[in-house]
């Protein structure tokens, strides 16, 4: 009874969250068409799952002992710190009950989230398997109807409730409907794209340090993913997105030519020939830079279809607005100011930038504690270069940092919630995977 409490159960919610998070917004909206009275809840599942999964782990850390261990751990105090700023700046700048609660999930999912599979994961390091595979599941469903969105009709996601009341079932670079950017199984173009660089990056890594071990079937296999992945990040024309991942890749470049992966650049054929694909890539940018599609796509500037206000004059203004507000509220305009919790409260503050976001929320304290775990996370993944995957995650998780300056991008919470999630699972590696291993 003991091991189904303190084991199965937190372990079966928490892979319920890590697959659940792909299927989040197509059935939150289609509840919400059906029944807008349950939108709300039905978007708070995985919050009230987590709360459980603390309970639970509560009484875990106290029959192991371990409160001294994990509250001295700067992995876990740095959320906490961040949790209890928060309730002091509720009490500073109070907001409305529903926008205080809806902030609150929004800025704090994901780090409980984060550390909830950190400390499990810690001590039983059994179900680390489970959870990848859960996450490869939602990676197969997320790419896979990214693939059928290409072939299927545009608006197919409205039959299932996407409206402008919504989620819009699709979007266009600046009204143009020429480019038609897919959403998948997120919540736009902009969440899809963060996702499918992450999946890039990660395929490129696992490629680059197993590509001698693998069969031919399975290199094929290899190539065919990253091509469908590529597919689903170029048509969600996320800009911010190809940046990041362009990021991560030159991360990976710098990371696996240490000394430690020699074998990387033992060839200087294969370095002749990234830096071939990356000459040629360029050239054909440069080729490209007066067409009419190079500069709807990156720089939205299309006279014949595009609307004089574009995304970019749009983000600009946030911008603008976003840093007069912080300078203006140094210690945060409230928990709940920004973002969907404003819209509910009837004050919308949009701000187009993941740092002034944190900061209009919580202020510079705020601020300066998020950055500091990120760091943190981001340190403890690069200390782990043996492992594939922690390069992946170091290098993704650089790539949505760079994200971050130009879209809130943890406020998403299927991106948010997956990647540190990855995370607190891939810091949390050891050798023994025993399940119900017992550490003091």
């Amino acid at each position: 009874m003991k091991r189904l409490f303190l084991e199965k159960i937190p372990a079966w919610l928490l892979i319920v969250i890590f697959f659940g998070l792909v299927l989040h917004t197509p059935v939150t909206v289609w509840l919400s068409s059906q029944w807008p009275g349950v939108g709300l809840f039905a978007k708070s599942w995985k919050e009230v799952l987590l709360i459980v999964v603390y309970t639970m782990l509560a009484v875990d850390v106290t029959y192991r002992h371990q409160w001294h261990r994990w509250l001295s751990d700067r992995l876990v105090w740095l959320p906490l710190l961040f949790a209890m700023w928060h309730v002091a700046v509720m009490i500073i700048a109070p907001q409305s009950l529903l926008a205080t609660v809806v902030g609150l999930m929004v800025d704090l999912r994901f780090v409980a989230f984060f550390v909830a599979i950190y400390i499990f994961t810690h001590n039983y390091p059994y179900y680390r398997k489970y959870f990848l595979r859960a996450l490869l599941a939602g990676v197969v469903v997320v790419i896979g109807f990214a693939m059928l969105q290409l072939i299927l009709p545009r608006d197919i996601l409205a039959t299932i409730g996407y409206s402008q009341q919504t989620i819009l079932p699709y979007q266009t670079v600046d009204s143009n409907e020429s480019f038609v950017r897919i959403n998948s199984t997120l919540r736009g173009p902009n969440p899809l794209g963060a996702y499918a660089s992450v999946v890039v990056v990660s395929i490129i890594v696992y490629a680059v340090v197993y590509w001698r071990a693998l069969s031919r079937k399975q290199q094929c296999g290899i190539v065919g993913c990253l091509v469908a992945v590529m597919l689903t990040l170029v048509q969600s024309y996320s800009r911010s997105a190809w940046l990041a991942t362009g990021v991560g890749v030159a991360v990976i470049i710098m990371t696996i030519s240490r000394a430690r992966y020699n074998f990387f650049i033992r060839s200087s054929r294969k370095l002749w020939a990234v830096i071939g694909v990356l000459v040629v890539s360029v050239l054909c940018m440069v080729l490209l830079f007066q067409t009419n599609t190079f500069k709807t796509v990156i720089f939205h500037d299309d006279v014949e279809h595009g609307p004089i206000q574009t995304s970019d004059s749009d983000r600009i203004i946030s911008l603008q607005n976003g840093l007069r507000r912080v300078v203006e509220q140094p210690f945060g305009a409230g928990v709940g100011s920004t973002g969907s919790a404003s819209v509910r409260d009837g004050h919308p503050m949009i701000i187009e930038n993941q740092y002034l976001f944190v900061a209009h929320e919580v202020g510079i304290i705020g601020l300066l504690i998020f950055v500091a775990l990120t760091a943190s996370v981001l340190v403890k993944l690069w200390c782990r270069q043996s492992d594939w995957l922690s390069i992946a995650i170091f290098a993704s998780g650089t790539g949505l940092s760079v994200i971050g300056l130009f879209l809130p991008v943890f406020v998403d919470d299927v991106v948010s919630m997956l990647w540190w999630g990855l995370a607190g699972l891939v810091i949390t590696e050891n050798i023994d995977d025993k399940p119900n291993a017992k550490t003091a």
